[in-house]
């Protein structure tokens, strides 16, 4: 999994244990100085996506059409208080699936997760699938067309459904992928 994947957790602020310790062997440790890495504008928190959580989507992406992409979400679940460095339900969720451009037919790059027309959450594409032994040579899987994503929110308590869109390959525009429901709690 890239490394983007990962800090996810920390920049939409889901204590999410399994992904931090892949980041560092102990997890407690990025968690903890996120904080610092935040008022510095560090590492992950030096990009343009933090800066746009819990705005309205409408103010910072334009949405087009929902034939620019092909996909799907596969897994939206929340991140269970023993995976949870605070050993609390914080409210976060795993959001995972595939996604491709369907003009360039390159992978999606980048997702952006909204509830009630926020940003809640992004997530990574290009993320390797795993076909298998024997599924081919590593030029097999580097054109495979359906390449994996994955990501985080965390939408207000009470949000009935949160929306997927991918961020084009060409334009820089969005394209609804799905729309779906937010597991209760």
């Amino acid at each position: 999994m890239r490394s983007e994947a990962l800090a996810l957790t920390l920049i939409i602020g889901v204590p999410d244990n399994q992904a931090l310790a892949v980041l560092y062997p102990d997890p407690s440790i990025p968690w903890r100085d996120a904080e610092y890495f935040r008022e510095q504008h560090l590492f992950m928190f030096s990009g343009s996506w933090y800066g746009h959580m819990d705005e309205p989507l409408a103010s910072v992406y334009h949405v087009g059409s929902e034939e620019l992409c092909a996909g799907q979400v596969s897994v939206v679940e929340p991140v269970p208080p023993e995976d949870s460095l605070t050993g609390q339900d914080t409210g976060g969720l795993r959001v995972s699936g595939w996604a491709v451009d369907r003009q360039s037919e390159k992978t999606i790059r980048s997702l952006v997760i909204t509830a009630d027309g926020r940003i809640a959450g992004f997530a990574v594409g290009g993320l390797q699938r795993d076909f298998g032994e024997g599924a081919g040579s590593k030029a097999f899987l580097k054109k495979a067309r359906f390449v994996e994503w994955s990501g985080y929110a965390h939408p207000t308590p009470g949000t009935p459904a949160m929306e997927v869109y991918a961020v084009g390959n060409r334009r820089n525009e969005l394209c609804l992928l799905a729309t779906v429901a937010v597991p209760k709690r």
